[in-house]
């Protein structure tokens, strides 16, 4: 006897194909339009009378929208290849626009669309019917464009505040980081970090431990997110603080696969520098594939057929599924009540179609969340008979748009924890978001800090003329956005000084999409700012009064000392001494007017150092210089048997005057003599080589030494002298380091008592002929 669903195949048929998810048509060989489901109307927003029985090419043109995506030549190549081989095909991803219903032909919807072609055989093989379903892909296109935007933006808004970016390909052990990067820690393109062990290698040893262990506990409890603290080596040797956000993404083995970050300079925010707006994540993109399960359900016997969906997508044998029961009790406990209700409550009412979401167990337990719809069927006295229908599984949407929610609420509390405060505003310069730092810091409310300059009541009156004018030039332009303001803390609280900036997001066609920015606290900046104006003004009067002095001595003293001399001459000469003293005294006096003269004439070359000007530099050879010094020096060099040698290989030239390096030279070595230990032959070394942006001129010798613990504060001191059984004026090294300063190097000293002296001469370095 035949089963009565095997009587009504035919309704049966035409009931299913209209409960399909998938927009389907049937096309004869011939490709015309032979029937189509409600679904596929409604999705190319067309009837059954314009279609049915037409060439599907008659019906569907070019592209409306653009004659260049040659969507239809695709489409004739898919359905050839069916038609020629007899085989089910996958057609390829196509954008074919939808005319809008009751617009202008030329107002249409943008849309994409992937299909299976099925060839329907009889049983010679010869070829009836070709079924097409269709799957409208634009929403998921669509959602990866702005998923791939998002990260576009997130790498904007990080870096606009000053930010670096990072993602680390876990299986490639790769990581790539953002350009901000090199801003923020100093290292060139060829020192980028790429792989993990070179990260390792720039935590600081103390931290690395405890980052690695914080690390692996976020891995065992799969977590998604992780925050660490440490220090980070800089490209110049000292570490930074930062404040590290990742967000990890796992394979299907659960596995860490890929984590994308973003680093914080904590140390900048006393030195005014960007924070980053940290972590905004890319969110995971899952393609959906999903298998209709079609039901028939015979309200007289409550009866269910089930296509073979049962099986594939909840693994069910067909035979055991036949009861309604089968279906009620896999309904997850939670939601068996509301979904019975609901079906009960559509089938005694007058509705066609019902639909609910809901969680059905699987035959290992499992369970699936499901989008579950069907049509009732009525007999003549509008009594319902009978339900079709069709499952989805939406298991994989639900736990993305969980993930996604996820994500967007961890980022939303990233954002309200920064330390600095943030804001958003539309293209029009309309501000619509501020963080939680700026509300408890300001006082104000998002009601009252929301608006076009509903925000300036929190500025300094002063400031907030030229706040807006500057806000209004940027959001004009498109410039970015860059103040110094102040800031009131609370609604009566003091005001304090904030570096604003803020930058523009574009679209692909640089469209400016959101203005996004911070407030950074420089209040300390700003203070020792000022302080340092003044130091500087007190150090260029210091100056000036010094430079006064230096000329009244040097020039204003220089006669009177040249006449007494002459008049001490005279009197020599023409007068008569019997007391046997005189000539002791005589010599004594003659000395002392000839240190009083070398004090003067050396006080000539301070002057002259002062005024000397970087314009006058030149590439000097310094082994013809040394050579010009020791000549001057001969008499002293001859009388000690000093020893000089010299190596000028790496460096023969240094960027500087000829005559200042000839002072220099002449101090130092005639020092090295001078203060000689007079138990041994003094040995005087002279050597150049490169270190850095840097000429080191090294002056070593084995004489008296110094004692550095008493001394090195005072050594460029003006008259200061650190041994007293030679005559000196205190003014040479003095001279030799401000020389060396007015020209952009330093001077550095190394010196043991009793053992010898050297002096680290550094001069900038001409890459030219070094």
């Amino acid at each position: 006897m035949e089963s009565p669903l095997a009587l009504n195949t035919v309704a049966n048929f035409e009931l299913i194909f209209q409960a399909l998810h998938s927009p389907s048509i049937v096309f004869s060989p011939e490709l015309h339009i032979l029937a189509v489901s409600d679904s596929y109307l409604r999705a190319v927003r067309r009837t059954r009378e314009e279609i049915i029985g037409r060439y599907v090419f008659d019906v569907f043109t070019d592209n409306p929208n653009s004659l260049q995506l040659k969507a239809i030549q695709n489409a004739k190549e898919a359905y050839l290849r069916v038609i020629e081989h007899k085989k089910p095909l996958q057609g390829p991803l196509l954008r074919y626009d939808i005319r809008n219903s009751g617009e202008t032909v030329n107002s249409v919807e943008e849309k994409y669309w992937e299909s299976t072609l099925t060839p329907i055989l009889d049983s010679t093989g010869s070829l009836l019917y070709i079924l097409q379903e269709l799957r409208d892909y634009t929403p998921e296109l669509i959602t990866e464009r702005e998923a791939e935007k998002s990260v576009d933006h997130f790498r904007a808004l990080t870096e606009g505040i000053g930010g670096v970016v990072w993602e680390c390909n876990i299986p490639k052990n790769q990581l790539i980081w953002s350009p901000s990067y090199k801003n923020n820690f100093g290292y060139s393109d060829q020192e980028l970090l790429t792989s993990l062990e070179e990260w390792d290698k720039n935590v600081h040893p103390e931290d690395y431990e405890r980052i690695i262990a914080d690390l692996e506990l976020v891995k065992q409890t799969k977590g998604r997110t992780w925050t660490g603290k440490y220090r980070f080596l800089r490209a110049d040797g000292t570490y930074a603080e930062v404040l590290d956000h990742g967000y990890i993404f796992y394979d299907e083995a659960g596995n860490i696969e890929r984590m994308l970050g973003s680093m914080v300079d904590l140390g900048q925010q006393k030195q005014r520098e960007q924070e980053l707006r940290e972590s905004n994540q890319r969110f995971e993109r899952i393609a959906m594939a999903t298998n209709d399960v079609i039901w028939d359900w015979s309200l007289h016997n409550d009866k269910l057929w089930w296509n073979e969906g049962i099986y594939t997508l909840f693994g069910y044998e067909n035979k055991s599924t036949t009861s309604i029961e089968f279906w009620t009790e896999r309904i997850h406990p939670e939601d068996a009540a509301s979904v019975k209700d609901s079906i009960n409550s559509f089938i005694n009412s007058n509705e066609t179609f019902w639909e609910q979401e809901y969680r059905f167990k699987c035959a290992d337990g499992s369970y699936k969340i499901i989008h579950d719809q069907g049509y009732v069927i009525r007999d003549a006295s509008d009594k319902p008979t009978r339900m079709v229908g069709a499952m989805l599984d939406i298991t994989e949407k639900k736990k993305i748009e969980q993930e996604r929610e996820s994500q967007l609420n961890w980022m939303r509390k990233l954002l309200d924890s920064l330390p600095h405060m943030t804001w958003t505003a539309t293209p029009e310069g309309i501000t619509e978001y501020f963080n939680e730092q700026w509300i408890r810091y300001t006082g104000l409310t998002q009601a009252e800090s929301l608006g076009f300059d509903s925000w300036l009541s929190a500025i300094h009156p002063e400031d907030q003329q030229r706040t807006i004018e500057r806000w209004m030039e940027s959001v004009n332009s498109g410039i970015n956005y860059e103040i110094e303001y102040r800031i009131r803390n609370g609604k009566q609280g003091p005001f304090r000084w904030f570096l604003g900036k803020g930058v523009a997001l574009r679209d692909a066609q640089g469209r400016i999409e959101k203005w996004v920015g911070s407030c950074i606290d420089i209040e300390d900046h700003k203070r020792a700012e000022e302080g340092l104006i003044e130091k500087n003004l007190e150090l260029e009067h210091i100056n000036q009064d010094l430079d006064g002095f230096v000329y009244t001595a040097s020039h204003d003293l220089k006669l009177p000392i040249i006449n007494m001399a002459g008049i001490f001459e005279e009197l020599i000469q023409s007068a008569e001494f019997s007391d046997p003293e005189a000539p002791k005294m005589i010599g004594l006096f003659n000395k002392s007017l000839q240190q009083i003269h070398n004090t003067i004439h050396e006080l000539s070359e301070v002057v002259k150092v002062q005024k000397t000007k970087r314009r006058d530099l030149e590439e000097v050879p310094i082994r013809a210089v040394v050579q010009d010094v020791a000549l001057s020096l001969q008499n002293m060099i001859t009388e000690t048997y000093a020893q000089i040698t010299t190596d000028f290989a790496e460096a023969p030239y240094v960027y500087f005057t000829k005559g200042s390096l000839k002072s220099v030279l002449y101090n130092l070595i005639s020092n090295s003599i001078k203060y000689r230990a007079q138990d041994r032959t003094p040995q005087i070394k002279i050597s150049t080589k490169i270190k850095d942006n840097f000429v080191e001129l090294r002056i070593s010798d084995n004489g008296l030494g110094l004692d550095m613990n008493k001394h090195q504060s005072k050594l460029f001191q003006m008259f200061k002298r650190f041994h007293n059984h030679v005559n000196g004026s205190g003014l040479g090294l003095y001279i030799v380091n401000r020389l060396l300063t007015n020209h952009g190097g330093y001077i550095n000293v190394e010196s043991s008592l009793g053992k010898g002296t050297t002096f680290l001469l550094y001069f900038k370095h001409n890459k030219i002929k070094n």
